[in-house]
């Protein structure tokens, strides 16, 4: 039984306060994946997909085994929750939330034509941004969502891991890797776990200065905690 709530996981945590300028993307260049073509972007993603259904190399499952010994879901939930983690990447449903949530490719890998009031011509095109995710841990479905969103936006995420799921989003995030070592997509992900409320670490990734947006998963004080 790989998920059995008698496995004894130790986690180890470290101190990140004194290097936190690995933890950003500097002002001072694009976002890695920002001229990155949506289409590259999908295909990897469902070769990702892929790697995450046959989980080579046993990621998914040592992340399973973290999980079920730290998680008050019962294993057989959480089994059926790591089966599924590879539908996110399916390519027809990504190109559907490209069409569909953010516009069409067209505004994602270059500029819009418009008409503006008046007949003056214009032009939009989304850009990728900073993002710093706080993940819940009450689902694992949670991290591979915002590893889809994350990328076909080509913004630079950061994940705030959950206090009881630490496993999920990095096992996905080492598939990535070894899909495409190096690759501006690869290189817009890190993640990384610190207690939240922790002010030394929060009062400097937290902020403007770093990041553009903040996307929380999680109840009420989850919210009101990053609000503030």
């Amino acid at each position: 039984d790989v998920c059995s709530s008698d496995l004894g996981v130790p986690v180890e945590t470290f101190d990140i306060a004194a290097g936190l300028g690995a933890l950003v993307w500097p002002r001072s260049a694009p976002v890695p994946a920002a001229e990155v073509p949506v289409a590259e972007i999908i295909d990897l993603l469902a070769a990702v997909g892929q790697r995450v259904r046959a989980d080579p190399g046993g990621h998914l499952e040592r992340a399973l085994a973290g999980l079920c010994a730290t998680s008050d879901d019962a294993p057989e939930l959480l089994e059926r929750a790591y089966a599924s983690l590879w539908r996110a990447f399916d390519p027809d449903l990504l190109r559907f939330q490209v069409d569909a949530e953010l516009g069409g490719t067209d505004a994602l890998d270059g500029w819009r034509p418009v008409t503006q009031p008046g007949d003056r011509p214009g032009a939009i095109r989304a850009f990728g941004t900073r993002i710093v995710h706080i993940l819940a841990g009450n689902g694992p479905g949670v991290a591979s969502m915002s590893i889809v969103r994350g990328a076909l936006t080509k913004s630079a995420n950061l994940f705030k891991l959950a206090g009881n799921d630490r496993w999920t989003a990095p096992a996905l995030l080492a598939h990535l890797a070894a899909e495409a070592p190096e690759h501006p997509l690869t290189r817009s992900f890190s993640a990384v776990y610190w207690p939240g409320g922790t002010d030394n670490i929060e009062r400097v990734l937290l902020s403007a200065l770093w990041f553009d947006k903040i996307v929380a998963w999680g109840g009420e004080p989850a919210i009101r905690a990053a609000a503030r």
